[in-house]
């Protein structure tokens, strides 16, 4: 978890067997790398990083940088705070 300075406040572990359907949004931590925090449910408020967090995509319908419609956000956009949030 992330605090309201942006650093890292807490760690745990999560696994998990299906996708999760929980809405994220990216956050700019204290050390200037981009976090997807939950947004709702039992896990809001948890923060992933790639590539530490392990495997994990990002899945919204939204325009790329070249103006397609895309679903699931690239590794490297995982990394770089995106310019305009993808829909929820």
């Amino acid at each position: 978890m992330l605090d309201s300075g942006g650093d890292v406040a807490d760690q745990r572990s999560a696994s998990f067997t299906d996708f999760s359907f929980a809405r994220v949004e990216p956050v700019e931590g204290a050390d200037c790398q981009v976090y997807w925090q939950t947004a709702e449910g039992g896990l809001e408020g948890l923060s992933y990083r790639s590539p530490d967090s392990g495997d994990f995509r990002i899945r919204a319908v939204f325009l790329d940088d070249g103006g397609s419609r895309r679903s699931v956000l690239e590794d490297e956009d995982l990394t770089r705070f995106p310019e305009a949030t993808p829909a929820p």
